[in-house]
C-alpha cells in the first residue's frame, strides 16, 4: 500500500515538472502582474527584452463574467505570441472563478488566484489577501476550478507570520 502511494506521489510530481518544463518552458524571467501596466503591449515589450512568461494584471472574475465591455479591456494575442501566459483573477465566488476561467482557458496556460492584493478595494470585496482568511471558500474555488478547467490553477499568496499556517493553507 505504501509503495503504491509513493508511486502515485512520484507520478504526480513528475506531471507537474513536465508541465513546468514543457508548457511553461522552465522560465527564468517572469513578469509579475501589475494593475494598469501588464496589459498585452507591455507584456510583448517585456518579452522582446527577454521575459519568458507573463502574468496579466489582476482581473475581476465577476466583472469578466458579467460584462463584455470589461472583457474588452483585456486583449489576448490570437497568434499565441504571448505564451506562456498566466491570467490572474480576483474575486470571492466559486461560480465566477470557474466561468471566468472557462472564458480564458484557451488563451493562457494557467489561472492564478490573487491572494496577495492588500488594497482597500480587496478588503471591501473580500478578495486578494483577504480571501486567505476564508480558507473553506478558497478551497472550494480551487477544487471547482481544478475540476472544471483544463489548465492548472496557481495561487499568488502572502506568507502568514507562522510558516506552518501558510503551508496548511496550501495543502
Amino acid at each position: 500500500k505504501e509503495e503504491k502511494k509513493e508511486k502515485e506521489e512520484k507520478e504526480y510530481e513528475n506531471e507537474h515538472w513536465r508541465y513546468y518544463n514543457e508548457v511553461l518552458k522552465s522560465p527564468k524571467y517572469w513578469l509579475a502582474p501589475m494593475v494598469g501596466a501588464s496589459e498585452l503591449a507591455f507584456r510583448m515589450m517585456c518579452r522582446s527584452l527577454g521575459t519568458e512568461i507573463c502574468t496579466t494584471p489582476m482581473i475581476s472574475a465577476p466583472g469578466y463574467v458579467s460584462s463584455e465591455k470589461y472583457r474588452e479591456q483585456f486583449y489576448f494575442d490570437p497568434e499565441d505570441k504571448d505564451r506562456p501566459l498566466i491570467v490572474q483573477f480576483c474575486g470571492n465566488n466559486v461560480k465566477d472563478f470557474v466561468e471566468a476561467g472557462k472564458l480564458v482557458q484557451d488563451y493562457c496556460d494557467a489561472i492564478e488566484i490573487n491572494l496577495g492584493c492588500p488594497q482597500s478595494c480587496a478588503r471591501k470585496g473580500k478578495y486578494g489577501a483577504f480571501l486567505m482568511k476564508q480558507t473553506n471558500l478558497l478551497k472550494e474555488i480551487i477544487a471547482a476550478c481544478t475540476k472544471e478547467l483544463k489548465i492548472p490553477i496557481f495561487a499568488k499568496t502572502h506568507i502568514f507570520p507562522k510558516w506552518e499556517d501558510t503551508l496548511n493553507l496550501m495543502l
